[in-house]
């Protein structure tokens, strides 16, 4: 087993800093009054295990905000990314998150090499993987109380 994760590093190493991916995830989502759109790619490589199973391994994410409507403005933008579930290299793997506060309208993340691939199950309950990114921003509108736009996008939903 040491032999087949020494391998796998090695090779999410030259992925990572090539920065190839083998899929992507791109979603969007509108918020109620249609004034803000957020939009979010979820790069990845498909890595397989021994086995033959497949598992997922985040590359990068990016993102951003969309602003329609002149009368809008943004705050408390936050980003949280991870990839979380069961690994052939390791068992289960959690703690595999990143929380980033971008200080405009767009962003882009590498995922740390560190991180292990887990199973591309598409399933987040119990004994699933989760592997995505969750953004939230508040949006201002003039003689408007502040409301907050939520939006998500996994691999497998």
């Amino acid at each position: 087993m040491e032999v087949a994760q020494t391998q796998k590093q090695d090779v999410k190493s030259q992925k990572t800093f090539t920065a190839l991916s083998d899929g992507s995830k791109g979603d969007s989502k509108w918020d109620k009054t249609i004034g803000v759109k957020a939009y979010s790619t979820v790069y990845f490589n498909n890595e397989y295990d021994p086995r033959g199973q497949k598992h997922w391994d985040m590359v990068k994410v990016t993102g951003g905000w969309t602003i329609t409507d002149n009368r809008y403005t943004l705050s408390d933008m936050k980003v949280v990314y991870g990839q979380n579930g069961w690994t052939y290299w390791g068992g289960n793997v959690s703690g595999q998150t990143q929380t980033k506060y971008p200080k405009g309208k767009t962003y882009s993340y590498t995922v740390p090499a560190k991180w292990k691939p887990v199973v591309g199950s598409g399933s987040f309950s119990i004994g699933g993987s989760g592997v995505g990114t969750n953004s939230n921003v508040k949006i201002h509108k003039s003689g408007s109380k502040p409301c907050s736009h939520p939006f998500t996008n996994n691999l497998g939903s």
